[in-house]
C-alpha cells in the first residue's frame, strides 16, 4: 500500500483510502475527458472493499464528488441520489405546499376532483382570482 505506514501507524486502524482498490491504478483514469468512456473505473471500483465509503465522501464534499468516478458512480448518477435523499429527507416542521409559502395543515389541503392535486387553501384562492382576471382579460 503507499503511502507506506509508519511503523508507529501499526496500532491504529487503516484509513479508509489506504484500502482502495484505485489506490494501485493511474488516477487519470477516474477523471475521463466529459463523454470518455466509464466502463474501466467503475469495474474496478465494483472490485473494491471500501466503496461505499467512498462514495459517502465523495456525497459530503460537493468540491470533490463533483468530478469523477468515486464509489462507481459518475457526476451524475451522485447528483440523483442527493436529490434523492433531499426528497427522502423529514423535515423539521409541517409539509409547505408547492410554493413553500403556507403550512400544509389537514384544516388547510385543498385536494383536487380527481384526488391527486393538493393545494394549500391560501395558494388555491390565490390561483383561483389569477385564473377570473386572465379570463376578464381575455375578454376584454
Amino acid at each position: 500500500m503507499w503511502p507506506p505506514r509508519l511503523r508507529d501507524d501499526y496500532d491504529r486502524p487503516a484509513h479508509w483510502t489506504e484500502q482502495a482498490v484505485c489506490a494501485s491504478v493511474d488516477s487519470a483514469l477516474f477523471f475521463p475527458p466529459k463523454g470518455g468512456s466509464v466502463r474501466i473505473p467503475k469495474r474496478i471500483c465494483f472490485r473494491c472493499p471500501v466503496r461505499v465509503e467512498c462514495l459517502e465522501f465523495a456525497l459530503a464534499d460537493p468540491e470533490t464528488g463533483r468530478w469523477g468516478i468515486w464509489g462507481g458512480t459518475t457526476e451524475r448518477q451522485r447528483r440523483e441520489i442527493q436529490r434523492q435523499r433531499r426528497a427522502e429527507a423529514v423535515p423539521d416542521g409541517p409539509r409547505l405546499c408547492g410554493q413553500a409559502l403556507h403550512p400544509m395543515t389537514p384544516e388547510n389541503v385543498y385536494t383536487g376532483p380527481d384526488g391527486t392535486e393538493e393545494w394549500c387553501r391560501a395558494c388555491r384562492r390565490a390561483s383561483d382570482a389569477r385564473r377570473r382576471r386572465n379570463k376578464l382579460k381575455a375578454v376584454a
